[in-house]
């Protein structure tokens, strides 16, 4: 996953975006800040295709030491073509925890119907606003996000 691709980083509350080694390696990273005074997010938008159901998301991250790390992601609908103004109105938040067994190890939280037919103005064909926030930011280790998988489901 590309972060500043993919996502959308905000001006404000945003994780520290960082590259591993930037003369050597293309390795790109969101750091979800440990104890964050505010919540850190990043948004990732789109329209849903005709014969969706439902959308999941596979949280990719590292640490700097062992522990756990919680993940939430809400979804916001609209029409297409129309602009995000405002706060939109998220539909209800979806959680996950990730084990990280030791520094530099990778963990995987699957947040499972971050989107769903019928909730928060969702629909096939609708425009959709994903919001990835670290929800635990009063851990004392960093969350480094380094890729996203997005399932979307259909009947």
């Amino acid at each position: 996953m590309a972060l500043a691709k993919d996502w959308m980083i905000p001006s404000a509350n945003a994780p520290y975006l960082g590259c591993v080694n930037v003369d050597v390696s293309p390795f790109g990273y969101a750091d979800f800040l440990a104890g964050a005074g505010a919540p850190q997010v990043l948004y990732y938008g789109e329209v849903l295709p005709v014969n969706w159901t439902a959308t999941d998301f596979a949280v990719t991250f590292y640490a700097g030491q062992a522990g756990t790390t919680t993940w939430s992601m809400q979804a916001a609908c609209f029409a297409p073509g129309s602009a995000v103004t405002g706060t939109p109105a998220y539909g209800p938040a979806v959680s996950a925890i990730g084990t990280a067994s030791g520094s530099g190890s990778l963990a995987t939280a699957t947040l499972m119907g971050v989107a769903a037919n019928g909730v928060a103005e969702c629909a096939p064909g609708a425009a959709v606003q994903y919001r990835l926030t670290r929800t635990d930011a009063s851990e004392v280790i960093d969350a480094y996000v380094i890729g996203t998988t997005e399932t979307l489901r259909s009947n």
